[in-house]
């Protein structure tokens, strides 16, 4: 079968439409480093209440989280199965957690399943979380900490008590600071994404549909400068 050169333009032009546009659309599944803010409540309704930065590393095995809340929130541990929760396509293990506030830090569940429950937020497979536990117990608003599996690591959505996905991807338990005060409590609730704004495709694929749209190019400029 022989492909013309306008077919190859038409082909380059749509794959490469593809990977920019599908950056900005909605997904199950995160596989590439990137950011997501916590922009929603379950009670304490929308807002900018922080940032979740992601990376993931060694191949794609490893994943280093930094959970950083903006000034007035901290993090604290209401009742909710963790501080914060996120959910993986395999089993993992959570370590080197570092946060900047009282208090001890340690990894709950595997990544997988959904045995952490965040209020509204959904129930997710993993998380951290601290031995202080109570409003009255600030714990900082910044959490490092990685998570390391046997095999290449996917962040997937939450999904409710009924088994249905939600568009949500990371949850925490927060305090909203009164008005002039860095140890009291105004209000607490769960705060979660809203999902991801974007989710980065690897650069190969990129590669791949800009290369194409080239090939695409220059073939119809040879085809010009030859009828010229």
């Amino acid at each position: 079968m022989r492909i013309t050169k306008s077919a190859l333009v038409a082909a380059g032009m749509a794959l490469g439409f593809a990977v920019l546009s599908s950056g900005n659309a909605s997904a199950d599944t995160i596989t590439a480093s990137g950011s997501s803010i916590l922009d929603n409540g379950t009670t304490l309704g929308a807002g900018n209440y922080g940032t979740v930065t992601y990376n993931f590393l060694s191949g794609g095995t490893s994943v280093s989280f930094e959970v950083q809340l903006n000034s007035g929130y901290e993090f604290v541990h209401t009742g909710f199965d963790s501080v914060f929760a996120f959910t993986t396509n395999t089993s993992i293990t959570i370590g080197s957690i570092v946060g900047n506030g009282p208090g001890t830090w340690s990894g709950v569940g595997n990544g997988t399943g959904t045995s952490i429950g965040m209020d509204g937020a959904g129930n997710f497979g993993g998380g951290v979380t601290n031995s202080l536990s109570g409003g009255s117990n600030q714990l900082g608003n910044d959490i490092t900490f990685t998570i390391s599996g046997a095999s290449v690591i996917q962040l997937l959505n939450a999904v409710n008590s009924g088994g249905q996905d939600l568009t949500n991807f990371f949850a925490a338990d927060i305090c909203v600071l009164a008005a002039g005060s860095t140890t009291s409590c105004a209000a607490t609730g769960v705060v979660y994404d809203d999902p991801p704004s974007t989710v980065p495709l690897p650069p190969a694929a990129l590669l791949f549909g800009t290369a194409l749209v080239g090939l695409g190019i220059l073939g119809r400029r040879r085809h010009s400068n030859a009828q010229a």
